[in-house]
């Protein structure tokens, strides 16, 4: 139930590799490699060369990521424009606003591999409203960040018409499948992943916030999965609010 975006995607390898259905398998890790070096070209970038370079090497070796670059799956791909997605909101906020454009594209076919894209797709609109909000109180809005941000919204409208005009044709499908992804349809196979916070801490946890669990587990601190999701929301208000207080 996602849109055609990692179909197309396939179209080419599978032309190289036909008959043998492999392609695409080998395609997704020729991605993950070029992910790879962007993590360390664009970290270093962001967070300088000693810290990039960390996070390039701990992400070879991740385990789920070696895992998700063996096969072809649309997931797969999706550290990629995600962190295409990080970088350009970093570039947006130094005023270059003409990369809300690639952000808008980044968008569109993140949401087509996966509906949890949706959580880096909200923290980009949040940065965004943070310099809408910043131009309206000096009175200096941008026509760049308008014109920009109108493009990235066109991308990403013209993006969803082909799902839309397929639900139409099909009794909304993909809009009944989304609702049940995140609020539960009528049979057990069909369990909402947002119903309470404990379904909530265990998206996060497996994620991300298992980053925090393991860091405690170092020193012999062991914690709940609900806690560590407390400990990464904490963490990020704090980045926030000194990224805004340094700037």
């Amino acid at each position: 139930y996602l849109g055609p975006f990692y179909y197309y995607f396939m179209v080419l390898p599978l032309m190289f590799s036909y008959p043998d259905p492999s392609g695409p398998a080998y395609a997704v890790a020729f991605v993950g490699v070029v992910t790879l070096a962007l993590l360390f070209v664009l970290g270093k970038e962001l967070v300088g060369e000693k810290t990039a370079l960390l996070a390039m090497g701990l992400y070879a070796i991740a385990p789920i990521v070696i895992e998700n670059v063996r096969f072809s799956w649309n997931p797969n791909i999706v550290p990629l424009f995600s962190l295409l997605v990080l970088w350009a909101v970093n570039k947006t906020m130094q005023g270059k606003y003409q990369y809300w454009v690639l952000i808008g594209l980044c968008a569109a076919i993140l949401s087509q591999l996966h509906y949890l894209t949706l959580i880096v797709i909200g923290i980009a609109g949040i940065f965004w409203l943070v310099q809408l909000y910043r131009q309206i109180k000096f009175k200096s809005v941008s026509p760049i960040f308008i014109r920009s941000t109108g493009l990235a919204i066109l991308i990403v409208m013209l993006s969803v018409i082909p799902i839309l005009i397929y639900d139409v044709k099909h009794d909304f499908l993909n809009v009944r499948a989304f609702l049940s992804f995140f609020i539960g349809g009528s049979s057990s196979d069909d369990a909402s992943h947002f119903r309470g916070f404990g379904e909530l801490s265990a998206v996060f946890y497996a994620w991300i916030a298992l980053a925090v669990r393991n860091m405690s587990e170092i020193f012999g601190i062991r914690i709940p999965n609900s806690a560590a999701l407390i400990s990464l929301l904490v963490g990020i208000y704090l980045v926030i609010k000194t990224w805004f207080n340094l700037r």
